[in-house]
């Protein structure tokens, strides 16, 4: 093997590896990123409805209970759309009741 085909080999075994290891971690971030857990909330009528992978703003109309099974806090609010006031915010693993709440929508 001449010199030049070595250093082209060598340079080849480092752009292989950069890519392996960047398709790893694109493969890790991507599965991280999709399973966020759930939200159960239960509406006014007792029907419990389930969220996966939850973010950003959601409706929740009429609800009055609330089990957060992820890893992040819950905002609920008052009014649909995220807007109006924070009525409680829910920890990551915690539950809502007590105290009695009132929700329209939620974020995470």
């Amino acid at each position: 093997m001449t010199l030049v085909e070595g250093f082209v080999m060598k340079r080849l075994g480092v752009v292989l590896s950069a890519v392996a290891m960047a398709a790893g971690m694109a493969v890790m971030g991507g599965s991280a990123a999709a399973d966020r857990g759930s939200i159960e909330w239960r509406d006014g009528s007792g029907k419990w409805h389930v969220i996966k992978n939850p973010d950003g703003c959601m409706s929740t109309p009429g609800g009055v209970a609330l089990n957060n099974k992820t890893t992040r806090t819950v905002l609920l609010y008052t009014d649909a759309r995220c807007k109006g006031s924070v009525v409680y915010t829910i920890e990551a693993g915690k539950s809502v009741p007590p105290p009695p709440v009132h929700f329209e929508s939620i974020s995470v």
